[in-house]
C-alpha cells in the first residue's frame, strides 16, 4: 500500500471544525501557543521528531540559552527513561521551518546518520506555499549559490563560482496568486529549498530573508470579507510556509550492501502539517479560486 503525504494525512485524521474562521475575527487576535514537540519514531538509537515552527535545532549566536529542539527531545525522552542520553544533532532545519527531524541517541548512529546526509543518500522532501506558480508546473533545476556578502546568513544566486543545487520539484495546487509546490532537493546545501523557489520565481509566499515578510490574511481571498469595529485581523499564517514533509534513510547500522535488496534496513517518516498551515490550505481551498493566479 502506498504510503500517504502529510497532507493526505492531514486530510483523513488533521481536520477539525477548528479550522473554519467564521464571518468575524474575534474581539482580540488571540496569542498563538507555541506547538509541542512530537516524538514520530522512537528507536533505540535514533529519534524522529515533528520540529514546530520558531524553535532553533541548536543555540542561536547570539540567544545561547534560548530552548532548542535538542532540549525539547532530551525532556521529552527522559520522560520515558530518566538516563535517556542527550539527543545529537545530524541534519538541522531552519529555526521557522516546521517538519521531520532526526536526532541521534548515540555518538555512533550520528555519525553514521550524518555519513547519509554527506553522501547524499538521505530523500527529502518539503512542501511549501509560494507566491505564484512555477513554470513549467513541475522538473528540475540547477542552479548555484555562494554567501551572500551583504547579509550576515545569507545565500545568493550566482551564475558562476559557489556551490551548485539540484532540485526536483511539483506543483500540488495552484489558486489566485498563491501555489502549493513539493520540492525534493538533490543536493544539501544551506537555504536550499527556499532558493529553489527563488530561482524559479516563486519564492515562499512568507519568506523575511528571499521574499516578502508580510503575513498571509482570509481578507486576501474572501469576497466580503468583513471585521467588527475594534477588531484587527489576525493572520492565517505568519511564518515561513515551509515545511519539511518526509525523510528517508538507511536505519543507523545497516549493511549498506544489502539496502537496495531489503526494504526494512530503509526507513521513512512523515511528518504531518501544522496547524498555521494546514488550516492556510484550507481557506485558499475554500476561497483562493482554485486554478487562477
Amino acid at each position: 500500500m502506498a504510503r500517504k503525504s502529510a497532507i493526505e494525512a492531514y486530510e483523513e485524521h488533521g481536520r477539525s471544525d477548528d479550522d473554519e474562521f467564521g464571518e468575524f475575527e474575534p474581539d482580540v487576535a488571540a496569542p498563538r501557543r507555541p506547538a509541542e514537540v512530537e516524538i514520530l519514531l522512537d528507536d533505540p538509537r535514533f529519534v524522529v521528531v515533528a520540529k514546530p515552527a520558531g524553535i532553533p535545532t541548536i543555540p542561536e549566536r547570539f540567544r545561547k540559552d534560548a530552548p532548542t529542539i535538542v532540549d525539547a527531545v532530551e525532556r521529552l525522552l527522559r520522560r520515558r527513561d530518566p538516563a535517556a542520553p542527550r539527543p545529537l544533532v545530524c541534519h538541522r532545519l531552519d529555526k521557522d521551518t516546521s517538519g521531520v527531524l532526526i536526532l541521534a541517541k548515540d555518538q555512533e548512529a550520528a555519525t553514521d546518520l550524518m555519513g547519509q546526509f554527506e553522501a547524499r543518500e538521505v530523500a527529502k522532501s518539503y512542501v511549501a506555499l509560494t507566491m505564484g506558480a512555477p513554470q513549467p508546473p513541475a522538473g528540475s533545476v540547477e542552479f548555484r549559490i555562494d554567501d551572500d556578502p551583504r547579509r550576515k546568513g545569507a545565500m545568493v544566486l550566482v551564475s558562476k563560482g559557489g556551490r551548485d543545487c539540484s532540485s526536483e520539484y511539483e506543483t500540488l495546487e495552484v489558486w489566485r496568486g498563491i501555489s502549493l509546490v513539493r520540492v525534493r532537493p538533490k543536493t544539501g546545501r544551506t537555504h536550499q529549498v527556499r532558493l529553489t523557489l527563488q530561482h524559479l520565481g516563486t519564492p515562499c509566499a512568507i519568506d523575511a530573508l528571499y521574499g516578502s515578510a508580510e503575513p498571509l490574511k482570509l481578507s486576501a481571498w474572501k469576497t466580503g470579507y468583513r471585521l467588527a469595529k475594534r477588531t484587527v485581523e489576525s493572520p492565517l499564517i505568519d511564518r515561513l510556509t515551509l515545511h519539511a514533509e518526509s525523510i528517508e534513510f538507511r536505519r543507523p547500522g545497516s549493511v549498506e550492501d544489502n539496502a537496495a535488496a531489503d526494504t526494512s534496513a530503509r526507513v521513512r517518516v512523515e511528518a504531518p502539517l501544522p496547524r498555521d498551515m494546514a488550516t492556510t490550505i484550507r481557506q485558499l481551498r475554500r476561497w483562493g479560486a482554485p486554478g487562477t493566479l
